[in-house]
């Protein structure tokens, strides 16, 4: 259903998509938290406790600093900071564009509160060394093997990393959404939209769509058909959970799905932010005229 509504335009849709993949969920290092008896994240989140208060208690628990030496974070990112960010941005209730209904009409939606109060967030998490862990010099892939390897208390993953992680890690692993924000009550589900659409004018539409049919059905990337793997590979209740309460909310259409969320300016404006090198407030206005600019100029 999210993937119909988001590839619709006026009433027809243009678009196919593979079932929506599992991003941005929270995994947490459940033996680290057991040891320090500290609070099920998992048990947190279906009391409707889990809040980013909580987050931040748990990360200056978890960091472990010695001068500039680092040996334990509280939180790893997936990607960047400013990727992290943009994560935080949704589950606050911001983002950069919405698009209205099914139509070509896009909105810039992130100059508000909830975003001025997410990059705040963001900022403070930063600023306090070992709360996050930075890949920034050390590659965007480095994050998920900080925290398999016991050198974090919580890691945001991606689907395709599942398998990975939990193999490499001596721990036991629980899972939740990342907790919302305080402007917002939706715990964050983001779909990113993969189109696969056959170009109007094209000769022999027949052999694409089998040519396509049998490429994904090579690559076989359905959630729904790996997530037994996933179950297999972190046994913990909390995970099967989870995975199901993320395909249930694509379903029922309570996800995000921004369509700015790769616009470079967007990108560094966070960084900066994140670095202290600007405020919230200025960034989020900076950007302004241009994104809209960018959405005037999309349509010609």
């Amino acid at each position: 259903k999210a993937a119909l509504k988001e590839n619709t335009l006026n009433g027809h849709v243009y678009a196919i998509s593979r079932n929506p993949q599992i991003r941005r969920v929270l995994m947490y290092n459940k033996t680290m938290f057991e040891k320090n008896n500290w609070e099920d994240l998992y048990s947190l989140q279906e009391n409707g406790k889990l809040t980013w208060d909580k987050l931040t208690e748990i990360m200056s628990k978890a960091a472990v600093v010695n001068g500039n030496d680092i040996t334990r974070y509280g939180l790893v990112p997936v990607y960047s900071i400013e990727e992290f960010g943009r994560e935080m941005l949704w589950a606050n209730g911001a983002q950069v564009l919405s698009r209205k209904d099914d139509t070509t009409n896009f909105d810039y939606t992130l100059e508000n509160s909830m975003a001025t109060n997410a990059l705040n967030q963001l900022r403070s998490w930063v600023l306090n060394k070992g709360y996050l862990y930075d890949s920034a010099n050390y590659g965007w892939d480095t994050g998920r093997q900080v925290f398999y390897s016991g050198k974090a208390a919580m890691a945001i993953v991606d689907y395709n990393h599942f398998v990975e992680v939990s193999s490499n890690a001596d721990f036991d692993i629980g899972m939740c959404l990342f907790p919302h924000g305080p402007d917002s009550t939706d715990d964050l589900v983001a779909f990113g939209v993969s189109p696969i659409c056959i170009p109007k004018n094209v000769k022999n539409p027949d052999d694409v769509a089998l040519f396509w049919d049998v490429l994904l059905e090579y690559r076989n990337e359905s959630v729904y058909e790996v997530k037994e793997e996933y179950y297999d590979a972190m046994p913990d209740e909390s995970v099967k959970a989870t995975i199901e309460k993320y395909i249930e909310s694509s379903q029922n259409g309570n996800y995000v799905c921004d369509y700015g969320m790769h616009m470079k300016i967007v990108s560094d404006s966070i960084k900066k932010v994140a670095y202290g090198e600007t405020t919230a407030a200025a960034a989020l206005s900076s950007i302004k005229q241009q994104i809209n600019a960018n959405i005037q100029d999309f349509w010609k």
